[in-house]
């Protein structure tokens, strides 16, 4: 059966909170991220919930699983892009406070559709 397919992108930069010992910060920092839904199927869907987490703690930041809600309908063969907001966990610096290691996200969308419930799972690899 097809399914909705969700991409994500990360569109701010993760600006750490200088702690001036030069490690990385203990305080968790917003990143933007923009998902890319795309409907393939003969009707409408309405995208209910997504959840998206790091996998494991190799990257340039950590991020717990976030849930964030929807009630976004997104029309047959249709496509929808949604700006979601995560707070990360730093883990990575370089000497001037940046963090430029990618980081791998994993992530759940759940689509409503005809009284049915589709889940969707999508990866994404995230280069700052």
């Amino acid at each position: 059966m097809d399914a909705p397919t969700v991409t994500i992108a990360q569109t701010s930069k993760v600006s750490p909170v200088r702690s001036g010992s030069g490690a990385a910060s203990s305080t968790a920092v917003p990143v933007d991220f923009r998902l890319e839904v795309a409907n393939p199927l003969d009707h409408a869907v309405t995208l209910t919930s997504v959840e998206i987490e790091t996998v494991g703690a190799s990257g340039g930041y950590l991020m717990q699983r976030v849930r964030h809600r929807f009630a976004q309908l997104i029309p047959a063969h249709g496509k929808v892009s949604l700006d979601v907001r995560a707070w990360v966990q730093p883990l990575q610096e370089t000497d001037r406070g940046q963090v430029v290691s990618a980081v791998m996200l994993r992530g759940t969308a759940r689509f409503e559709s005809n009284g049915n419930t589709i889940q969707t799972a999508f990866t994404g690899r995230l280069a700052q």
